[in-house]
């Protein structure tokens, strides 16, 4: 339901000759529990947001560019050390350069704050932990009948700042700075509208730019993976793939060991009304580490989304995310972390919007990792005018 929208709530645009540009903005005022997210001193707050944005998209009949830039302003009324900016910008554009042949260039630069969901930082470092990104990314894509080539070379370039804790201590992240060059070549075949097969393989090569802090070597190395699967769209049932495969990461050093396992990824959503959309996304992948003397981890994850249209312009969504990272070199060492939202978006007319967000994270360890339990629970309110 989220992807269908009512037309007569769609934004229009302005347009530019041929192009088109949709900016919006947004400010929200929210609280939450637990700011550090650390159990051992809990500290409540309001935190309020302004997030200014602007797409421009060509109008042409034949190749294409989408220009989108956006920015995250979020202030807290007290504890200003959680105060951040953030943006992004992201241009992609596509040429046709045959009838079988296209060609699409897309290039990336974020600056973002890191989340307690998405690495093995304790949850009170990773939110106070900000990192730019550049990913540029040429791709060819070659279509003939039912099969589908399609080849990339990609870089991603991460640069991590300087961490400031309440305590006025400080932590230098400059050994986790890395680029990785990737290149990745993926098939697929339809055998009818509804059904296709895909193959694809990843070879991945990562340099960090210094040693550890302490000397010792950093994880240099690579990394294939190989995986395949089935995409499924079933009118009015279901849409999504799912793909099993293999991945192996090795290191310049011999202080870290190689890692390899099983590769998953599923990402299914279910029609299960007209009104009632469920998505049921997984993925288990291999991590470089973040902690200790550790080279990998297992990062497994889950998530269940339910999108239901209340009313022609009322979307209420329910999320609950569970994910999980193992250090390999010790399986009793792992962070556990869940969250649950829940929020409800009222589209007043095609300009305005009014969302109602709640949420609750929860963060444990066990073993020898870095961790620190958390809870959260927290709550916002968003307005949204766009044209």
């Amino acid at each position: 339901m989220a992807e269908q929208g009512d037309p007569n709530f769609q934004a229009l645009g302005v347009r530019f000759g041929t192009f088109t540009a949709y900016p919006s903005i947004a400010v929200s005022s929210g609280v939450t529990n637990n700011v550090y997210l650390n159990n051992i001193d809990k500290v409540s707050d309001a935190v309020f947001t302004l997030q200014p944005g602007i797409r421009l998209r060509s109008g042409w009949s034949q190749n294409s560019i989408d220009i989108a830039a956006s920015a995250n302003v979020v202030r807290y009324a007290h504890e200003t050390l959680r105060n951040r900016q953030e943006y992004s910008v992201t241009a992609i554009g596509l040429l046709d350069i045959s009838s079988n042949i296209q060609a699409r260039a897309r290039i990336q630069y974020d600056r973002l704050a890191e989340s307690p969901y998405a690495n093995d930082l304790a949850a009170n470092v990773s939110v106070l932990s900000q990192y730019a990104r550049l990913v540029p990314n040429l791709a060819f894509i070659y279509t003939r009948g039912h099969t589908r080539l399609t080849a990339s070379a990609e870089q991603y370039t991460f640069r991590f700042n300087t961490i400031r804790f309440a305590d006025g201590t400080s932590r230098d992240q400059s050994e986790r700075d890395k680029t990785i060059n990737r290149l990745a070549i993926q098939g697929d075949y339809a055998f009818t509208p509804s059904l296709a097969v895909y193959a694809q393989a990843n070879a991945d090569q990562t340099n960090y730019k210094t040693l550890r802090s302490s000397g010792a070597a950093n994880r240099d190395g690579d990394a294939v993976r190989f995986i395949t699967g089935v995409s499924l769209d079933l009118a009015g049932l279901l849409r999504g793939r799912v793909g099993v495969g293999y991945v192996r990461r090795t290191y310049d050093s011999d202080l870290y060991k190689t890692a390899q396992g099983l590769s998953l990824e599923s990402d299914l959503a279910f029609f299960v009304t007209p009104l009632t959309t469920v998505t049921l996304a997984g993925q288990s992948s291999i991590q470089d580490a973040n902690i200790g003397n550790s080279g990998a981890y297992r990062d497994n994850r889950l998530s269940l989304t339910a999108d239901h249209s209340l009313l022609r312009n009322l979307l209420i969504t329910a999320k609950a995310l569970w994910s999980q990272r193992k250090i390999l070199e010790n399986a009793s060492s792992n962070q556990t972390v869940t969250q649950f939202t829940l929020n409800a978006k009222y589209q007043t007319n095609r300009f305005t919007s009014i969302g109602l967000g709640l949420g609750y994270g929860k963060g444990r360890s066990t073993g020898t990792s870095a961790g620190v339990p958390f809870d959260e629970l927290q709550g916002q309110v968003t307005l949204q005018v766009r044209l």
